[in-house]
């Protein structure tokens, strides 16, 4: 058995932290919902040690990636930047668990009960926020009431 190494990467991880460093123009949402799905347990190892060195910019470009990611990988990332003190990483981060929620019925096993702590967090991003922008967090907000 190969001995496990954190620092090896199979490159996904080195292509999206690139990624999130290239303009509008130059990038498209499409290849990074590719390359996230290619990412193996070295590359989900790096984005968390990376995580907290990366700007807040590269921080919510990341969040929304993983609210279209792999459920369970991506959801103590996204819980992270839930309480990211950025409050547009953490709304993009409360639209990924949204979206998560709301889109992947077929992936309803593997989804991680929401708890108290991150429901409390969601409810107040909305009346931060107005509730702009995150209609499908107040949506699903609603099975919480």
């Amino acid at each position: 058995m190969e001995k496990y190494d954190p620092k090896k990467s199979t490159g996904a991880f080195e292509y999206l932290n690139e990624y999130f460093f290239l303009s509008a123009e130059e990038s498209s949402p499409d290849g990074a919902f590719d390359w996230i799905f290619m990412m193996h347990d070295e590359d989900w190892h790096l984005l968390t040690e990376a995580w907290q060195n990366r700007p807040s910019n590269w921080r919510e470009s990341y969040a929304y990636i993983l609210g279209e990611g792999p459920v369970k990988k991506s959801f103590p990332l996204l819980r992270q930047a839930l309480f990211d003190e950025n409050f547009d990483v953490a709304t993009q981060a409360a639209c990924g668990f949204a979206s998560q929620r709301l889109d992947r019925d077929e992936d309803a096993p593997e989804i991680p009960t929401l708890d108290n702590e991150i429901v409390s967090r969601l409810r107040e991003l909305v009346v931060l926020s107005g509730g702009k922008y995150l209609e499908e967090v107040i949506v699903l907000l609603q099975t919480y009431v």
